[in-house]
């Protein structure tokens, strides 16, 4: 059935294209392609003799390019396959048995394709051989960025001097994409959870690098090809895509996607003429809208607020620097002109000034808020000096750390905690993926802060920013407000390409230490708050003023007031909950977990004011038997709201 769809993917995919019908036609030369870059690909990690790298594999390819194209008939076509077995000889027989991996864990390794109607008996018993004889062993052309990290491919030939752009020839254009498609078929940890199916991607970019017709075209190309990753790390650069694409000058604004709308939210130049919650109607006479949408084809994103941020920065970006902008308000529409600024300039624009923690003073309550982007290592004692006697610490992820997340754990638990787990690429095994975790945090662990601690973020928090988080909200007074996060967690591997392409994705796969995902899914609060257009125009921090209005509904003297809490946490079966109701009233208690799905509702009934205790166990009070990790219990009555972070472990 699989050879059966893939063929149809073929057919229909160059219907649509109207390629003319040729005697070598052009689905049979792509179709060719097809098969040469998987077969090329699966010899390079899985050969013997092409693993060590004692062959020159992209000049073999380039020139195995030029005999398909003189191939007329299916078997001249293999014919050449089999004369590229001929160049790299037997593949060494194993001294030992193969090793079995679960297939939860080898979901990128697939030789279905070797059985497929073009792929002749002969050529088709080579592979086999090479598929039975593999054992895991070390490959030239991948590395390992450190001990169980992502992986590198620093031996790739780039064909380039960095900072100088070409134009390939075919040949080298096919060789990209080849070496680009491989890369993400054997290595990309998330190949599982893309939106389309990765061999019908390598069917349809084949034709678009083969007739992309000068450097412009075939570096746009490859940015749309790094779309179909869902990464919000699948970054691709070069000096075309740059400054001939995107530009190299910058509206000294910045944007967000609010309410369906592109939306000033600050003005580096001060323009007397522009305010903040302005709306972009059009760009030099091209409406918002239009330009979002042709935006989208070349822009990376794991979800979509981080897609919209993305075409967000593109749209501040061109290749000149007199810019028209049509905005609307309240108060009506203008049209004003404004000067676009380099990229040095713009960064200066934005320096921000002011205090990296500070003090905020709400109706008596105290608040210590952390800048988590501008915080050094070297601050983080004097940090929490100053505010340890706060109410309540608020630490700002809307940006990205400079990983201090590490230092600051010995003050936030009594001991190391288990941060996450992970999917490695296994270097010596392609196509497959081995467990790992991590446990963090060294020193004095005797000093730690047990009062409230709020985690802010949005669409701008990505990766180390995540990562982050993940170690902060498994404090038992957490709460996480803001919206959904880029969701690309992991280091990245860098992919380098003929034409001075660099292309970038996700190398580590980042899992809860329950085994519940991150990637594309982002951080999920437990307070969802989207700013909104009036905020804005009011210079208002909606999410942050979430929080300082959380901590102000409760009360400072906790026995007076209306609260939940519960020992002991974390725990490993059950724990009690002490209750206070202010009032009488209907009261609920339900308990959430890191998605916000309401895994029990332990209470909810009229009740009279007073104190009240129930028990949560987590083997007993569900049908099914949770897992281990963080969970939200929220208690209302209707007038009030308040919420304590539990810990189960198992």
């Amino acid at each position: 059935m699989k050879r059966i769809l893939l063929i149809l993917v073929f057919f229909s995919f160059f219907h649509f294209n109207n390629i003319p019908a040729q005697s070598n036609t052009s689905i049979n030369i792509y179709s060719r392609y097809y098969y040469l870059c998987k077969i090329w690909g699966y010899l390079k990690y899985f050969h013997s003799e092409v693993s060590r790298g004692v062959h020159d594999w992209d000049e073999i390819l380039i020139n195995t390019i030029d005999e398909v194209k003189k191939c007329i008939t299916d078997d001249e076509f293999n014919n050449a396959i089999l004369d590229l077995f001929s160049k790299i000889g037997e593949t060494l027989e194993p001294t030992t048995p193969q090793i079995i991996i679960a297939e939860s864990l080898r979901y990128n390794l697939s030789t279905d394709w070797f059985y497929d109607p073009l792929i002749s008996n002969s050529i088709r018993a080579q592979m086999e051989k090479v598929r039975d004889r593999f054992r895991p062993r070390n490959n030239y052309y991948v590395g390992q960025a450190f001990a169980n990290g992502n992986p590198t491919f620093n031996n790739d030939k780039k064909f380039y001097e960095y900072g100088s752009d070409e134009y390939p020839e075919e040949n080298k254009r096919l060789l990209a994409l080849f070496r680009y498609w491989n890369i993400i078929n054997y290595f990309y940890p998330y190949k599982n959870i893309i939106d389309q199916n990765w061999d019908s991607t390598l069917a349809e970019f084949i034709p678009k690098v083969v007739e992309a017709a000068d450097v412009k075209s075939y570096h746009t190309v490859f940015l749309m090809l790094s779309t179909r990753l869902n990464d919000s790390h699948g970054f691709t650069t070069s000096q075309t895509i740059n400054y001939n694409i995107f530009g190299a000058y910058y509206l000294p604004l910045e944007l967000k996607f609010i309410e369906n709308q592109t939306i000033i939210i600050k003005d580096y130049s001060k323009n007397v003429n522009i305010n903040s919650g302005d709306v972009i109607r059009s760009i030099n006479s091209k409406s918002i809208e239009s330009i979002r949408d042709s935006l989208r084809t070349v822009t990376i994103g794991s979800n979509e607020p981080t897609i919209n941020r993305n075409i967000n920065s593109y749209i501040l970006r061109g290749t000149s620097t007199i810019c028209s902008l049509e905005l609307e308000n309240d108060k009506g529409k203008k049209n004003i002109s404004v000067r676009r600024v380099s990229s040095a300039e713009y960064n200066a624009l934005r320096t921000n000034n002011t205090p990296i923690w500070n003090t905020i003073y709400q109706r008596g309550i105290k608040f210590g808020y952390v800048d988590m982007g501008r915080l050094e290592n070297t601050q983080i004692d004097k940090m929490f000096q100053d505010l340890w006697g706060t109410d309540a610490l608020i630490f700002d992820i809307r940006n990205y750390p400079k990983g201090t997340m590490w230092s600051m754990i010995r003050y936030l638990y009594y001991s190391p905690i288990n941060i996450a787990k992970f999917t490695v690429p296994d270097i010596t095994y392609p196509g497959t993926l081995k467990w790992t975790s991590a446990t963090i945090g060294t020193g004095d662990f005797t000093r730690t802060y047990e009062k409230d601690i709020y985690i802010l973020f949005d669409e701008t928090t990505q990766s180390q920013a995540e990562y982050t988080i993940m170690g902060f909200e498994q404090h038992p007074n957490a709460v996480k407000i803001g919206s959904q996060t880029a969701g690309a967690d992991g280091n990245v591997s860098y992919i380098y390409l003929p034409g001075g392409i660099a292309t970038v994705f996700t190398g580590l796969g980042v899992f809860y230490p329950d085994g519940k995902p991150t990637q594309r899914i982002g951080i999920v609060p437990d307070i969802n708050v989207i700013p909104t257009i009036q905020g804005i125009r009011e210079g208002r921090d909606e999410v942050l003023e979430t929080a300082i209005n959380l901590k102000k509904s409760k009360p400072i003297d906790a026995s007076k007031g209306f609260y939940v809490t519960n020992f002991p946490n974390p725990f490993s079966k059950e724990t009690k909950f002490e209750c206070q109701v202010i009032e009488k009233g209907i009261v609920s208690i339900e308990i959430f977990d890191i998605l916000g799905r309401c895994v029990k509702k332990l209470y909810n009934s009229e009740t009279e004011a007073g104190r009240y205790y129930f028990v949560w166990n987590g083997d007993n009070n569900f049908n099914d038997k949770v897992s281990s990790g963080a969970y939200l219990v929220v208690m209302s009555d209707g007038k009030n709201q308040t919420i304590r972070k539990v810990i189960l472990l198992r």
